[in-house]
């Protein structure tokens, strides 16, 4: 009976004490309480608002989704910028002081313990050097970090441990110890330069670090060389580094750097030579790459390479004494006893003279079993009535701090990151606050396409940047990609692949939407942020390099002959010379560090034109030559050197003349450059055939433009145009034809070009009622007077009209094949490519991969990732192989 009265007692107290502590927390909805989106695709996240007014609501409640997303409502307050106040007024937990506890052991088992030191009176501040803590810890030897002390209790460590075991042995890894490189993948060796191959690597924690990777000395000669491994942080800070000697070497080798780091983080691990030396190599896989070559942070990755980093083992941590001394020693920014004081005056104005006084928390925080003592606290301050002492360290209990709203806010719910369920349909959200529900409502989920990421969100400023969109798969085929790159420009395209260059510094908001067949959209913002061109300049000065190098070896060749002038359009002699001058800037910009004059370097790179390949991007055959819409006499008087003596139509005698002496057509190649997903054309080759079919006597052809012929007749330039002479030829003549004529680069048969005897022989074709007439309609029109003497063009002989039967059922099978094959090859690649831009699109992202040196594999797994098909990608690399062998 007694046991019950007991029991009953004390939860009468407790319902009474939790509603006193609940009393006055509200949380009011407005008239329009909320507004959300209602049709989404899978895998979105609400999109929409709630109107409350909050009252002294504890700061961790949560806000939830029904289908997942959780935020505390003071995080969900700043998120929106919205108007608070906190009780205490700092926002932060208020703590009471138990029982003292310096001198007894405190066990912490992979536990956090929270400890406060007590202040009283009007506190006027705390005198530097004047406060220090010491402590007897022991642990077991771990590889993790075993003890980390944050001050104040605010989620920021000032002291943790860092002493390391002396046997020499780096057994503690992250995962494999090697980032991305898996060695059973390793595609082969690679030769090592002065510039870096770095991989991306998580490190553990760790007191100090072994960092190496393989290395396949081939050289001959006796000499050492020397290898440097670095560590960077992700803003491309060399963070520490050390040396290893090299002679003969063939296996993984490793130096050691004193380097502690307090928690798992993301590193760049990179290996180079000291000096320039040759033969020296290392392997490289290009499987799920986060590796590069050059210095970090780099915007894409290629490959991975053998490289690895080991941390030590942390020993027992003995006895420490942390003061001021270690805490501006750590790193931490001004001194230990100033962050105390602004901590007092922020939470407590400097009032301490309540009976509770001012408590300073200090949280100890463990992983594994650790058994502390506060040996001796040490704690002066400054008061009205003098400077005393405190030193004593006491337990703690918490109350969580209160946040009330100013009034109504208007809460907008995408940084709750609130789900939507997964299957089609018509579903119920429910979004609630602690207990209290603020909406359900009914959502749609629609095949809509998602946009799940877009890489690389850094890039460099002036560099053109692949920017890629992974898209999440859907039933429908997008047929338009709007990119907002927040710098001004905007584009549309119909792949998710761009290139695009930002040439200021900063964050940049770039949004895209995308539309579906069906006409839905689905837009998402992303952040990209512009870095200082610093280190990507000399890898581009190298790429550069590397491009001239191989066009170079191509060009020389002479495999067709207008590669001189290719070589003289792409100015590779004279960006050889720039690039020379650039790297001498950049050279001199490293020593001042000079911001602007990268800027100025990177935006030079950008503009050269030098292209990582060349190959012909479009061509025709058998296009006849004479138009008679064409033809201009006095160009032909001109080369001719002699005048038409008679009237008449002299442009009609020119195209009798060529129908009864000559049969003459023309091809042509387009021959372009291609950098990444860009294509510009270079130039255009036209190859002009002439047949002889009598005795013609010289032959002028004019073309009204100012190339460059290939050809062992004579040539003449008259202004504009380009004269050749062929004397009396015999047999049949090819005369070549290179220009860079934008004109006809875009309408490549516009070309004017004719040919024509001597003025004097024309006019023997004059008179039209002696002369057979020809308009070359492909119709024998007797009543014009076309004959097949005069118009073989027009008019075949007898015999081929008893022959056309025959040839139509001897190739009547040969045709059926072959537009059966035609149609197949048509249907079959629009069926892959519903849009034939992606066909184009997916050929420049092979030939840009393969011409960095990525493999054929990783291509295809990067291809694979951007949502490809294995059909699509097969068939794009049968199609590229036939693509190379062009030129």
């Amino acid at each position: 009976m007694k046991r019950g009265k007991i029991i009953n007692i004390i939860l009468t107290t407790l319902i009474i004490v939790t509603l006193i502590t609940n009393a006055n927390a509200t949380i009011s909805k407005g008239n329009v309480s909320y507004q959300i989106t209602k049709e989404y695709p899978r895998g979105e996240i609400i999109n929409g608002w709630v109107n409350i007014s909050i009252g002294k609501e504890p700061i961790n409640t949560s806000v939830k989704g029904n289908y997942g997303g959780e935020i505390t409502i003071k995080r969900l307050i700043e998120e929106n910028l919205a108007g608070y106040t906190c009780t205490p007024s700092d926002c932060g937990n208020e703590y009471t002081h138990g029982s003292n506890v310096k001198g007894q052991e405190i066990t912490l088992n992979n536990e956090d313990k929270v400890l406060v030191m007590n202040i009283k009176g009007n506190i006027e501040g705390i005198p530097k050097n004047t406060h220090s803590i010491k402590i007897t810890a022991k642990n077991t030897e771990t590889c993790l970090n075993p003890l980390k002390i944050d001050y104040l209790n605010d989620g920021t460590i000032e002291w943790s441990a860092d002493k390391s075991t002396t046997d020499g042995e780096y057994s503690c890894v992250y995962d494999n110890g090697a980032g991305c490189y898996t060695d059973n993948e390793n595609e082969g060796l690679i030769e090592l330069t002065t510039t870096p191959y770095c991989n991306k690597i998580k490190l553990p924690e760790g007191p100090k670090f072994e960092i190496g990777g393989f290395i396949k000395d081939e050289r001959t000669t006796s000499s050492v060389a020397q290898l440097k491994m670095s560590l960077y942080d992700l803003e491309g800070d060399e963070m520490k580094s050390c040396n290893i000697n090299i002679l003969g070497d063939n296996k993984w080798v490793k130096c050691n750097v004193d380097y502690a780091n307090p928690e798992i983080k993301d590193y760049y691990l990179c290996m180079s030579t000291k000096e320039s030396v040759s033969g020296i190599k290392t392997k490289y896989e290009t499987k799920n790459s986060c590796g590069f070559y050059g210095y970090p942070p780099q915007t894409t990755t290629s490959a991975d390479y053998a490289l690895t980093a080991r941390a030590a083992r942390y020993a027992n941590i003995g006895s420490i004494e942390f003061n001021n001394t270690i805490y501006e020693k750590k790193g931490n920014p001004g001194s230990l006893e100033d962050y105390m004081w602004d901590y007092i005056q922020e939470k407590y104005d400097g009032n301490c003279t309540g009976s509770e006084g001012c408590n300073i928390p200090i949280r100890f925080s463990s992983k594994g079993t650790v058994n502390i003592t506060i040996t001796s606290v040490k704690m002066k301050y400054e008061t009205n009535i003098g400077i005393p002492e405190s030193n004593e360290v006491y337990t703690t209990s918490t109350t969580e701090a209160r946040i009330s709203t100013n009034g109504f806010q208007k809460l907008y719910l995408r940084a709750g990151n609130f789900g939507v369920p997964t299957d089609y349909g018509n579903r119920t959200i429910r979004i609630t606050i602690g207990t209290l529900e603020l909406f359900n409502e009914m959502i749609s989920i629609k095949k809509v396409p998602t946009i799940t990421d877009v890489n690389p969100k850094i890039i460099a400023s002036f560099k053109k940047t692949i920017i890629t969109a992974v898209i999440g798969k859907t039933d429908n085929r997008t047929i338009k990609y709007e990119w907002n790159y927040g710098d001004g420009k905007k584009e549309t395209t119909t792949t998710n692949i761009v290139e695009h260059t930002y040439e200021s510094l900063g964050n940049r908001t770039l949004n895209l939407t995308i539309t579906d067949a069906d006409n839905n959209q689905y837009s998402k913002s992303f952040i990209i942020r512009v870095v200082s061109p610093k280190e990507v300049i000399n890898e581009t000065i190298e790429d550069y390099k590397t491009r001239i190098n191989i066009l170079r070896t191509k060009l020389d060749t002479k495999q067709q002959w207008y590669y001189d002038e290719i070589k003289k359009d792409l100015e590779i002699t004279s960006n050889e010379e720039k690039l020379k001058k650039l790297t001498t800037d950049y050279n001199n910009a490293l020593k001042d560090n000079d911001e602007e004059e990268y800027l100025r370097i990177m935006s030079e790179l950008a503009k050269m034109n030098i292209p990582k390949e060349i190959a012909i991007s479009r061509k025709s055959r058998g296009i006849p030559i004479t138009n008679p819409e064409t033809i201009n006499k006095e160009k032909i008087e001109d080369i001719a050197g002699s005048t038409y003596s008679k009237s008449g139509d002299i442009d009609k005698g020119i195209l009798i003349w060529n129908e009864q002496n000559t049969q003459a057509t023309m091809d042509y190649e387009i021959i372009s450059g291609y950098s990444g997903t860009e294509e510009n054309v270079i130039g255009i080759n036209y190859k002009i055939m002439i047949k002889p079919k009598t005795q013609t006597g010289t032959i002028y052809i004019i073309i009204e433009d100012n190339g460059t012929v290939k050809s062992g007749e004579k040539i003449s330039k008259e202004g504009t145009s380009t004269g050749i002479t062929i004397t009396n030829p015999t047999v049949d003549k090819i005369i070549e034809y290179y220009t860079t004529n934008p004109t006809l680069i875009d309408n490549p048969e516009t070309i004017r070009m004719y040919y024509s005897p001597e003025p004097m022989v024309v006019e023997g074709f004059i008179d039209t009622s002696t002369i057979d007439y020809c308009n070359y309609n492909s119709i024998c029109e007797s009543s014009l007077g076309e004959t097949q003497e005069g118009c073989s063009n027009d008019c075949q002989p007898e015999t081929s009209k008893v022959l056309i039967p025959i040839i139509i059922v001897l190739l009547l099978g040969l045709i059926t094949f072959i537009v059966l094959m035609w149609w197949y090859k048509n249907h079959y690649e629009r069926h892959l490519f519903k849009n034939p831009n992606d066909m184009k699109n997916i050929l420049k992202y092979i030939r840009d991969s393969e011409g960095r040196g990525t493999g054929k594999r990783a291509i295809k797994e990067k291809l694979k990732e951007a949502g490809w098909t294995n059909e699509q990608i097969s068939y794009a690399y049968k199609k590229n192989n036939k693509f190379d062998k062009a030129l």
